[in-house]
């Protein structure tokens, strides 16, 4: 049998208030391998008033879209945890629209930041954002535009997904992750009892 036990969220991550930046939103995206599809996102972006904070390294392709987009970015690589932390407080979308995690953490680390949420629809990410995320067709730079303007545009929505995601966290944290261990240990050493 298989059980499933989800990822914890480090209790560091807490709420860090900052006024949103509607007129040139700062949209955080992590990693740049192939699967955090992020050539997807700089077509989306392109012609849009925002601002990247990408962490990773960019490649060749990756560079020639952002030049050639005119979009406007920031690259920042080998972080501590607490600057990490410090650039989710930072923006102010956390945009994941990734074609394959293994969990996708990032998603909750932006949600107990009070960040809120694009990612895609697909799994696991539209389980572990809880219904707290705008979900978008990650194959398909309109959609990741059409959901992009509208947490940008839309403060109610905006806020309704910040509001949503606190929520979502309570089901990552640690002592919640960990009596799902303790049952499963005490499920085990009752099954070799028997």
């Amino acid at each position: 049998k298989i059980h499933v036990i989800p990822n914890f969220i480090d209790p560091s991550f807490i709420p860090r208030q900052k006024t949103f930046s509607s007129k040139k939103a700062k949209l955080l995206f992590i990693g740049t391998a192939p699967n955090k599809n992020l050539e997807r996102v700089l077509d989306a972006v392109r012609g849009m008033d925002v601002e990247l904070l990408i962490v990773g390294y960019l490649n060749e392709t990756q560079t020639n879209l952002l030049k050639d987009g005119s979009i406007a970015f920031r690259l920042v690589n080998q972080l501590s945890d607490s600057a990490m932390r410090d650039i989710y407080a930072e923006a102010d979308v956390m945009v994941f629209p990734s074609l394959h995690e293994g969990f996708g953490l990032p998603i909750i680390e932006a949600q107990a930041t009070g960040r809120p949420v694009l990612t895609s629809r697909l799994e696991p990410m539209a389980s572990v954002s809880g219904g707290a995320a705008c979900l978008v067709d990650p194959l398909d730079p309109v959609s990741i535009r059409t959901g992009l303007e509208k947490i940008i545009g839309d403060e109610n929505y905006r806020n309704e997904l910040i509001a949503s995601g606190f929520k979502n966290v309570e089901r990552f944290q640690i002592k919640k992750i960990s009596s799902l261990y303790y049952k499963l240990y005490q499920d085990l050493v009752k099954q070799k009892s028997n």
